[in-house]
């Protein structure tokens, strides 16, 4: 069996057409590269983000800060991050079955924009924070930003609740042994 090449035909694609008046015996050669009609069987843009925002987030209603424990818990979860990542990749390469995780660096701006947005006392605007180049992903769907809230307050909460034991943990040694 002889391998032909994507754009080329046999001689059995080759048939007689009927005969004309001018032309005895043409023949006709079929068209190479023409569309099928078949819908190419890919996914949208918007199944594609559902796929990644599979993990539902919490309401924020159930984690309140206060105004200076937000501005308190920004800086404990960048310090939680520096110290958890260690210069290496923190979760490693996703998978496509896995849902979608935000990047570090986007958590730190979701959290520096839900502290500005509550210093403000308004809500969240995630429609400009959906069109801009650090929300690549979700450029123009902000219905699908919107449910990262809940999942960005509860990790500030927890890196406050860390760093103030460890605060606490350091309050109770000697300036002898935090030398050490």
């Amino acid at each position: 069996m002889v391998k032909r090449k994507y754009n080329a035909f046999s001689a059995a694609d080759i048939t007689l057409c009927e005969p004309q008046a001018a032309n005895v015996g043409t023949y006709e050669i079929p068209a190479v590269g023409r569309r099928t009609g078949r819908k190419k069987e890919t996914s949208s843009k918007r199944t594609r983000l559902q796929r990644f925002t599979n993990a539902v987030g919490a309401s924020s209603a159930s984690f309140e800060l206060t105004k200076a424990e937000v501005k308190e818990a920004c800086v404990a979860l960048r310090l939680k991050q520096q110290s958890s990542k260690q210069g290496k990749r923190p979760y490693g390469r996703r998978s496509v079955s896995e849902p979608f995780k935000l990047s570090d660096s986007q958590k730190l701006i979701l959290a520096n924009c839900y502290k500005s947005a509550r210093n403000a006392e308004r809500p969240v605007d995630y429609v400009s924070m959906s069109n801009t180049c650090h929300f690549y992903s979700f450029k123009g769907y902000h219905q699908l930003l919107a449910p990262k809230e809940g999942d960005i307050v509860r990790e500030l909460q927890e890196a406050l609740t860390g760093q103030r034991v460890i605060e606490a943990r350091d309050r109770n040694k000697t300036p002898a042994e935090l030398e050490e």
